[in-house]
């Protein structure tokens, strides 16, 4: 189901379920941003009512996925220099397609058709 050409992480999921020696039961969907009146309310993938340590264990593997990703973060001034070139290339475009637009529609007095 979750390797399935139709969800949006099925690229995800083949290097995990491989590692997970092709046993679906040991990881299972969990609907995200759960607050705790979510707890035996919302269902988690396998149909299973959410526990509240099914909370808690998401709240930390979170936590741990966000300092990972800092502790890679590329430094500011790189993410800076980035954005400076992304906006750069936003207004070469826009030059261009204005330059083009001129060019197509200028006036040619020698044309009679």
């Amino acid at each position: 189901w979750a390797g399935a050409a139709s969800r949006h992480l099925a690229r995800v999921w083949a290097p995990l379920n491989a590692a997970l020696d092709e046993d679906p039961r040991r990881v299972v969907w969990m609907p995200a941003y759960c607050r705790q009146d979510a707890i035996g309310v919302k269902k988690l993938g396998n149909g299973e009512l959410l526990t509240a340590l099914d909370v808690a264990v998401n709240a930390f593997v979170d936590q741990l996925a966000k300092e990972a990703a800092r502790s890679d973060r590329l430094p500011h001034a790189r993410r800076e220099e980035v954005r400076r070139l992304s906006e750069l290339v936003t207004e070469v475009a826009a030059w261009i397609g204005k330059a083009n637009q001129l060019a197509n529609h200028f006036p040619d007095t020698r044309w009679t058709g």
